[in-house]
Protein backbone atom coordinates (compact mmCIF):
# COMPACT_ATOMS: atom_id res chain seq x y z
CA UNK A 1 0.00 0.00 0.00
CA UNK A 2 2.44 2.47 0.60
CA UNK A 3 4.31 2.02 -2.63
CA UNK A 4 0.80 3.10 -4.21
CA UNK A 5 0.44 6.06 -1.81
CA UNK A 6 4.22 7.08 -2.95
CA UNK A 7 3.02 6.79 -6.43
CA UNK A 8 0.15 8.77 -6.13
CA UNK A 9 1.96 11.33 -4.10
CA UNK A 10 5.05 11.50 -6.90
CA UNK A 11 2.22 11.74 -9.33
CA UNK A 12 0.93 14.69 -7.86
CA UNK A 13 4.05 16.54 -7.07
CA UNK A 14 5.01 15.83 -11.13
CA UNK A 15 1.79 17.24 -12.68
CA UNK A 16 2.24 20.14 -10.46
CA UNK A 17 5.13 20.93 -11.68
CA UNK A 18 4.28 19.99 -15.24
CA UNK A 19 1.22 22.53 -14.88
CA UNK A 20 3.55 25.26 -13.14
CA UNK A 21 3.90 27.61 -16.16
CA UNK A 22 0.36 27.45 -17.02
CA UNK A 23 -1.35 30.53 -17.62
CA UNK A 24 -3.53 31.15 -14.74
CA UNK A 25 -6.92 30.34 -16.31
CA UNK A 26 -9.82 28.06 -15.58
CA UNK A 27 -8.07 24.84 -17.20
CA UNK A 28 -4.87 25.25 -14.68
CA UNK A 29 -7.23 25.19 -11.84
CA UNK A 30 -9.48 22.31 -13.09
CA UNK A 31 -6.15 20.62 -13.84
CA UNK A 32 -4.90 20.74 -10.07
CA UNK A 33 -8.53 20.58 -8.58
CA UNK A 34 -9.04 16.87 -10.06
CA UNK A 35 -5.22 16.49 -9.07
CA UNK A 36 -6.39 16.38 -5.70
CA UNK A 37 -9.70 15.05 -5.95
CA UNK A 38 -8.05 11.67 -7.11
CA UNK A 39 -5.48 11.64 -4.96
CA UNK A 40 -8.06 12.41 -2.12
CA UNK A 41 -9.59 9.05 -3.84
CA UNK A 42 -6.56 6.93 -4.16
CA UNK A 43 -5.64 7.41 -0.55
CA UNK A 44 -8.81 4.94 0.68
CA UNK A 45 -7.76 2.33 1.47
CA UNK A 46 -10.72 -0.14 0.19
CA UNK A 47 -12.42 0.54 -3.54
CA UNK A 48 -15.87 -0.59 -3.96
CA UNK A 49 -16.93 -1.64 -7.41
CA UNK A 50 -19.33 1.62 -6.92
CA UNK A 51 -16.08 3.48 -6.12
CA UNK A 52 -14.33 2.00 -9.11
CA UNK A 53 -16.44 2.99 -11.41
CA UNK A 54 -16.55 6.98 -10.02
CA UNK A 55 -13.09 6.61 -10.11
CA UNK A 56 -12.51 5.59 -13.90
CA UNK A 57 -15.23 8.22 -14.39
CA UNK A 58 -12.64 10.65 -12.77
CA UNK A 59 -9.66 9.83 -14.42
CA UNK A 60 -11.91 10.27 -17.42
CA UNK A 61 -12.81 14.09 -17.29
CA UNK A 62 -9.19 14.70 -15.39
CA UNK A 63 -7.81 12.85 -19.48
CA UNK A 64 -10.35 15.42 -20.97
CA UNK A 65 -8.55 18.46 -19.00
CA UNK A 66 -5.16 17.03 -19.87
CA UNK A 67 -6.20 16.73 -23.98
CA UNK A 68 -7.68 20.20 -23.96
CA UNK A 69 -4.21 21.69 -22.41
CA UNK A 70 -2.55 19.37 -25.37
CA UNK A 71 -4.72 20.67 -28.18
CA UNK A 72 -3.66 24.20 -26.86
CA UNK A 73 -0.11 23.84 -26.72
CA UNK A 74 0.04 23.73 -22.87
CA UNK A 75 1.58 21.05 -21.84
CA UNK A 76 3.83 18.35 -23.95
CA UNK A 77 2.39 15.09 -25.10
CA UNK A 78 5.10 13.50 -23.59
CA UNK A 79 3.73 14.55 -20.19
CA UNK A 80 0.79 13.66 -20.89
CA UNK A 81 1.23 10.77 -21.96
CA UNK A 82 3.56 9.91 -18.95
CA UNK A 83 0.73 10.84 -16.44
CA UNK A 84 -2.11 9.06 -17.76
CA UNK A 85 0.06 6.06 -17.74
CA UNK A 86 1.24 6.70 -14.33
CA UNK A 87 -2.73 7.06 -13.32
CA UNK A 88 -4.12 3.42 -15.23
CA UNK A 89 -0.78 2.04 -13.08
CA UNK A 90 -1.79 3.11 -10.31
CA UNK A 91 -5.10 2.28 -10.53
CA UNK A 92 -4.69 -1.14 -11.56
CA UNK A 93 -1.93 -1.63 -8.37
CA UNK A 94 -5.27 -0.28 -6.09
CA UNK A 95 -7.58 -2.95 -7.56
CA UNK A 96 -4.95 -5.47 -7.47
CA UNK A 97 -4.23 -4.47 -3.93
CA UNK A 98 -8.01 -5.08 -3.17
CA UNK A 99 -8.66 -8.17 -4.40
CA UNK A 100 -5.38 -9.80 -2.90
CA UNK A 101 -6.88 -7.94 0.53
CA UNK A 102 -10.05 -9.80 -0.18
CA UNK A 103 -8.88 -12.90 -0.56
CA UNK A 104 -6.75 -12.71 2.46
CA UNK A 105 -9.41 -12.11 4.75
CA UNK A 106 -13.18 -12.77 4.03
CA UNK A 107 -14.17 -12.25 7.30
CA UNK A 108 -13.10 -8.86 6.94
CA UNK A 109 -16.58 -7.89 5.18
CA UNK A 110 -18.36 -8.00 8.27
CA UNK A 111 -16.12 -5.86 10.09
CA UNK A 112 -16.22 -3.12 7.45
CA UNK A 113 -20.27 -3.63 7.83
CA UNK A 114 -19.57 -2.21 11.41
CA UNK A 115 -17.11 0.38 10.84
CA UNK A 116 -20.06 1.80 7.97
CA UNK A 117 -22.39 2.30 11.03
CA UNK A 118 -23.44 6.03 10.74
CA UNK A 119 -22.29 7.10 14.46
CA UNK A 120 -24.62 9.88 15.90
CA UNK A 121 -25.04 11.98 18.70
CA UNK A 122 -21.51 12.36 20.37
CA UNK A 123 -19.68 14.32 22.69
CA UNK A 124 -16.52 15.69 21.51
CA UNK A 125 -13.86 13.54 23.48
CA UNK A 126 -16.19 10.18 22.50
CA UNK A 127 -15.82 11.65 18.94
CA UNK A 128 -12.15 11.83 18.95
CA UNK A 129 -11.84 8.21 20.77
CA UNK A 130 -14.25 7.28 17.92
CA UNK A 131 -12.19 8.72 15.18
CA UNK A 132 -8.82 8.18 16.70
CA UNK A 133 -10.26 4.10 16.77
CA UNK A 134 -11.89 4.18 12.87
CA UNK A 135 -7.80 5.61 12.01
CA UNK A 136 -6.24 2.88 13.88
CA UNK A 137 -8.62 0.41 11.58
CA UNK A 138 -8.52 2.12 8.05
CA UNK A 139 -4.71 3.13 8.52
CA UNK A 140 -6.11 6.18 6.97
CA UNK A 141 -8.84 8.62 6.71
CA UNK A 142 -10.20 11.67 4.84
CA UNK A 143 -12.53 13.90 6.56
CA UNK A 144 -15.82 13.23 3.84
CA UNK A 145 -15.07 9.74 5.05
CA UNK A 146 -15.60 11.12 8.49
CA UNK A 147 -18.51 13.10 7.77
CA UNK A 148 -20.34 10.37 6.46
CA UNK A 149 -19.63 8.23 9.86
CA UNK A 150 -20.43 11.26 11.82
CA UNK A 151 -23.87 13.01 9.64
CA UNK A 152 -25.19 14.59 12.71
CA UNK A 153 -21.74 16.72 12.85
CA UNK A 154 -20.69 19.43 10.86
CA UNK A 155 -17.17 19.53 8.37
CA UNK A 156 -16.18 22.52 9.85
CA UNK A 157 -16.07 20.89 13.81
CA UNK A 158 -14.77 17.52 11.92
CA UNK A 159 -11.86 19.70 11.32
CA UNK A 160 -11.82 21.29 14.74
CA UNK A 161 -11.44 17.57 16.23
CA UNK A 162 -8.85 16.53 13.54
CA UNK A 163 -6.98 19.48 14.19
CA UNK A 164 -6.76 19.48 17.75
CA UNK A 165 -5.64 15.68 17.32
CA UNK A 166 -2.90 16.29 15.26
CA UNK A 167 -1.29 19.14 17.50
CA UNK A 168 -1.95 16.49 20.55
CA UNK A 169 0.42 14.73 18.69
CA UNK A 170 -1.98 11.61 17.71
CA UNK A 171 -2.29 11.73 13.89
CA UNK A 172 -0.96 13.71 11.40
CA UNK A 173 -2.02 15.34 7.62
CA UNK A 174 -0.90 13.12 4.78
CA UNK A 175 -2.75 15.15 2.15
CA UNK A 176 -5.48 17.89 1.60
CA UNK A 177 -7.80 16.75 4.35
CA UNK A 178 -6.39 12.89 4.63
CA UNK A 179 -5.11 11.51 7.96
CA UNK A 180 -3.23 9.06 9.43
CA UNK A 181 -1.90 8.08 13.02
CA UNK A 182 1.20 9.99 13.71
CA UNK A 183 3.37 7.02 15.00
CA UNK A 184 2.18 3.59 14.95
CA UNK A 185 4.14 3.57 18.26
CA UNK A 186 2.01 5.53 19.93
CA UNK A 187 -1.38 3.46 19.31
CA UNK A 188 -1.74 3.13 23.02
CA UNK A 189 -1.91 6.50 23.67
CA UNK A 190 -5.43 6.74 22.16
CA UNK A 191 -7.56 5.16 25.31
CA UNK A 192 -5.47 8.81 27.34
CA UNK A 193 -6.98 11.58 24.76
CA UNK A 194 -10.02 12.26 27.42
CA UNK A 195 -7.57 12.93 29.43
CA UNK A 196 -5.10 15.46 27.53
Amino acid sequence: MEEIFNAIKNLTTYIYKVTDNLPQDPLKHKIREKTLDLLNKFYSSEITSSEKEFLINELKIFFAYLDISEHQNLIEKRHIITIKESYIKILKLLLANNQQKAKQKPQQKTTKAKNSIKIHNTNNNERKTKILSIIKDKKIISISSLYDLFPDITTRTLRRDMADLVQKGFIEPIGKGIYRLKDFSQKDRISHIIST
